[in-house]
C-alpha cells in the first residue's frame, strides 16, 4: 500500500510539474492562435483582458494551495495516536542515514525528508522512507485507512490535471486537434 501511495505520488510529481513546464508553451499558442484570427483577438482581448483576468500563465498555485490543507487535515487526525510510533521510526530512519555517520549523498536526502516529516508530524512520508530502507513496521487499520485516503487525494489531483487544458493540448500530437483545444480554452475565457 505504501508503494501504491509512492508510486501515486511521484505520478503527482511528474504530470505537475510537466505542467507547470508547458504552460507558458501552451499560452503562446494560444496567442499565436489568437494572432491568426484578428476578430476573435478582439473578442478575447475585450472579455479577458479589459476585465482584468489577464492570463500570462495557468495557476497551478491553487491547486498547492488546496492539497496542502487537504493532507495537513488527514494526517492531522492521526498524529495524536501514533506519536510515539512516528518518533520511534524517525529515530530508525536517523540512525541509518544521518550526515554525520554516513557520507552517502542519497541517504543525506532521505535524512532531510524524513526530518522535513517528523517535523510536521506527517506519518506516510515516514514510512515510505522505511521502506526504503527495509526497516521494519506494522501498520494499524488507521493508518491502512488513511494511506488508502491519501491515495485516493493524489488520484483525484492527477484526474485533475490530466482534465486541463494545458495537459489536453500536451499530450495531443495532432495540431488539428491542440487548434480545437486552444479554441475551447478561448471560449471558456470569453464565457466568464
Amino acid at each position: 500500500l505504501v508503494k501504491e501511495l509512492d508510486f501515486v505520488k511521484s505520478e503527482y510529481e511528474y504530470k505537475h510539474e510537466v505542467l507547470q513546464g508547458i504552460d507558458k508553451e501552451f499560452i503562446d499558442s494560444v496567442n499565436l492562435f489568437l494572432d491568426k484570427y484578428p476578430q476573435l483577438r478582439q473578442v478575447f482581448d475585450e472579455k479577458v483582458i479589459n476585465s482584468d483576468q489577464v492570463i500570462t500563465t495557468i495557476d497551478t498555485s491553487v491547486i498547492d494551495i488546496v492539497e496542502e490543507s487537504e493532507s495537513e487535515e488527514i494526517e492531522s487526525e492521526y498524529i495524536e495516536e501514533g506519536d510515539t510510533k512516528l518518533r520511534r521510526l524517525y529515530r530508525s530512519i536517523a540512525k541509518s542515514t544521518h550526515p554525520d555517520k554516513l557520507k552517502n549523498e542519497s541517504l543525506k536526502e532521505l535524512y532531510l525528508e524524513a526530518t522535513n516529516a517528523y517535523n510536521s508530524n506527517n506519518l506516510l512520508p515516514i514510512l515510505s522512507i522505511c521502506d526504503k530502507l527495509r526497516i521494519p513496521y506494522e501498520v494499524t487499520d488507521d493508518e491502512t485507512s488513511l494511506i488508502r485516503d491519501e491515495i485516493s487525494n493524489i488520484k483525484n489531483r492527477v484526474s485533475f490535471l490530466e482534465t486541463t487544458y494545458t495537459w489536453q493540448w500536451y499530450i495531443n500530437e495532432d495540431d488539428k486537434m491542440r487548434d480545437e483545444i486552444i479554441l475551447s480554452y478561448i471560449k471558456s475565457r470569453i464565457i466568464k
